[in-house]
């Protein structure tokens, strides 16, 4: 009987102990990380916003605790990199923490947390704001999980906060390069500020506040708008005017002389365009169909000899706006240079005379003559060669153009031989009877009794 009260003894005091660690155990199955914070509130004021919480009774033993709240000026923008609890930083925007209260050793209860209070003083009036909340154990140098961020209004009306949009030239050429650019000045503490100009033609990037602009053929105004947080656009001058620059300035042509003779040349010039632009020199047949000529990119051009009517024009390139001469290219009016045919110059046909004898010779085909030899200006001459002589006439048109001819006069050594003299009675006939070179003409006299004067028989 003794026995069994001693095994009932030591097996109620191995319950005992059992039960006191079982108690021990379950009072210290506390976490020592912070977790969750418990019934945060917030509530506002005409000077700032209290945040309330709890500590949640899961997490004990490693303080001292702190509730850590972040501000930012959007739901997506917060820092997440908060400052050591020693840090000078807390208590100024965006940073702010209270320990618990009362701040002693940890009960392993729901504990609450001193208020936390953001001071609107250090943001700006009428603007949007965000906080969130977590618990940090110092002890552990661990966090508990942000709560979501909640957002607040600061009463009050919005600062002057301007937006100047600006380029670093307004007039340009298409192709050039230009540095667009929006600034906001004022806004608020944490401001951030998203970007978007239109049209998006001709930007290096669109969602940026300096995007690099190439100029389009056409003048353009560019428009930037810009969102973000906790900022109120009050002031806006949003807008970029881009003006394309004129074109250069062609100038005059001219042709020295405009018309000329088949074989002549002629210069053509261009004047009044600007000394820093480039010129290109085109020719047409029609004065429709163009066609650059090689290396005439001089103001003054000599075309060469002529055979044919051409029509000249100049391509003036500019030196760019609005430091050159213009932008693109510009083409002058044409200028006609004219080809006049020569004249058909006539001397007549060839001729013979005999020793001693003249022929007139008369030309056609111009306006005035000039003979040679002898530079006798008529049109008709009379020619007393005495040896076989070619003449040269050369004629000029209305138009200064000159064509030549000739003509030869030929000496003729003609000789005859007649026939024996004869007596016959009256009323009777005879034959006489010429000879001499092949070609000869005949011409007997007196004539009245012959059959034939003109006849060799």
């Amino acid at each position: 009987m003794e026995k069994n009260y001693d095994f009932l003894n030591r097996f109620k005091r191995l319950f005992f102990l059992a039960a006191i660690l079982v108690f021990s155990s379950a009072k210290y199955a506390h976490a020592c990380h912070g977790v969750a914070l418990v019934g945060l509130t917030a509530t506002a004021s005409a000077t700032d916003l209290t945040i309330n919480g709890n500590s949640d009774p899961a997490t004990c033993g490693c303080g001292p605790y702190w509730m850590e709240i972040e501000v930012a000026c959007s739901a997506t923008t917060f820092t997440g990199t908060m400052p050591i609890p020693s840090s000078g930083s807390w208590g100024n925007y965006p940073y702010y923490h209270s320990t618990l209260n009362p701040p002693g050793p940890e009960d392993c209860v729901l504990e609450p947390y001193f208020p936390c209070s953001i001071p609107f003083s250090q943001l700006c009036p009428g603007t949007t704001y965000y906080w969130r909340a977590r618990e940090f154990v110092e002890g552990s140098s661990s966090a508990g999980p942000w709560s979501a961020a909640q957002p607040f209004t600061t009463p009050g009306s919005p600062p002057v906060t301007t937006l100047v949009a600006t380029a670093s030239q307004y007039d340009a050429c298409p192709g050039d390069m230009i540095q667009l650019n929006a600034s906001v000045t004022g806004g608020c503490p944490g401001s951030f500020f998203s970007y978007s100009w239109s049209p998006t033609v001709g930007l290096s990037n669109p969602n940026i506040a300096n995007p690099v602009l190439t100029v389009q053929a056409a003048s353009t105004v560019y428009t930037v708008t810009v969102t973000g947080g906790c900022v109120t656009i009050t002031s806006a001058d949003d807008t970029v005017a881009i003006t394309n620059g004129p074109p250069p300035i062609t100038g005059s042509p001219t042709a020295n002389p405009p018309s000329i003779c088949s074989g002549g040349s002629s210069v053509v010039t261009l004047s009044g365009q600007d000394p820093s632009s480039t010129i290109q020199w085109q020719t047409s047949t029609n004065g429709v169909n163009w066609f650059n000529i090689s290396g005439a990119t001089s103001s003054s051009y000599n075309t060469g000899p002529m055979t044919s009517t051409l029509y000249y024009q100049a391509i003036v390139t500019g030196s760019g706006w609005p430091a050159g001469s213009g932008c693109g290219t510009n083409t002058s009016p044409p200028v006609i240079v004219t080809v006049n045919p020569s004249p058909a110059a006539d001397a007549g046909a060839n001729t013979t005379v005999c020793t001693g004898a003249c022929t007139t010779l008369t030309g056609s085909g111009g306006v005035s003559y000039v003979w040679q030899p002898g530079n006798l200006n008529t049109q008709s001459i009379n020619a007393c060669p005495v040896a076989t002589t070619t003449y040269s006439l050369t004629v000029t048109d209305a138009n200064g153009c000159t064509g030549t001819d000739q003509v030869t006069v030929s000496i003729s050594n003609a000789s005859v031989t007649a026939s024996p003299d004869v007596s016959i009675c009256t009323g009777n006939s005879t034959v006489l009877v010429a000879s001499g070179p092949a070609g000869n003409t005949y011409s007997w006299s007196p004539s009245g009794t012959l059959s034939g004067a003109n006849t060799a028989n």
